[in-house]
């Protein structure tokens, strides 16, 4: 029987912003120094992404209880980590590099793989196997427009290489939540539609045949000629 996915909100705050500059916010500027050209075979600097990581961890998790509530968390089943906040200047930092620092693991006596990493791997959260690390936006919603559009066609795309240069990613987690939260949707409202290990080929066939309404998309992926280089 699978667990249960449990779910965990971090409110980042601006008062804690003020040891990052201006272009560690940046995300342009980051993948242009981490990562300048995707499509060679070289590696990131590990060194410097676990850093910028360990300097946004205190933006999410700014006091011990948090922390604590975290790693509480990061023992038990599946994990949805929601990063939410109103704040455009927050909004644009690259969450998805967020990393334990070493030193309160040592702290806490603790090592990544008390906490359920893998062995050999570095504790960024978007790395472990049980946790799904999402971006949430503001709480304020536009007004919707209805329209008679039939049943609703979702697609549902993810693309989890688990390579050297893309490390696996708990993508299972997000295909689960949304079948699960919408297996009681009668087919005469939704229609749904999966695509796992995408390709750009194939995610245009299936975009064309199929004409979604709505596209989740789950995993990692690289955009040649992309200003930000990433999705």
């Amino acid at each position: 029987m699978t667990a249960p996915i449990r779910d965990l909100l971090v409110t980042p705050t601006v008062a804690e912003a003020s040891h990052l500059t201006p272009a560690e916010a940046d995300l342009t500027w980051l993948w242009r120094q981490y990562h300048p050209d995707p499509w060679q075979q070289t590696a990131p600097d590990l060194a410097r992404l676990t850093g910028l990581g360990e300097r946004l961890f205190p933006l999410a998790f700014p006091n011990p209880a948090e922390r604590e509530a975290l790693f509480a968390a990061l023992r038990g089943g599946p994990l949805r980590l929601w990063i939410r906040s109103e704040d455009p200047d927050l909004t644009r930092l690259p969450w998805e590099y967020l990393c334990v620092p070493q030193s309160l693991l040592d702290q806490a006596g603790l090592s990544a793989e008390d906490l359920g990493w893998p062995a050999a791997t570095p504790p960024f959260l978007a790395l472990h196997p049980k946790v799904s690390l999402v971006r949430r936006g503001t709480r304020a919603l536009h007004p919707a427009t209805i329209a008679a559009i039939g049943a609703l066609r979702l697609l549902v795309v993810s693309a989890n290489p688990n390579c050297a240069h893309w490390p696996d990613a708990a993508v299972y987690l997000d295909l689960e939540a949304i079948h699960t939260e919408l297996r009681g949707v009668p087919a005469s409202h939704l229609q749904i539609e999966t695509l796992t290990g995408a390709t750009r080929s194939a995610l245009e066939a299936r975009l064309a045949a199929f004409r979604p309404h709505l596209l989740h998309f789950a995993g990692q992926a690289v955009i040649p000629g992309s200003t930000t280089l990433a999705i």
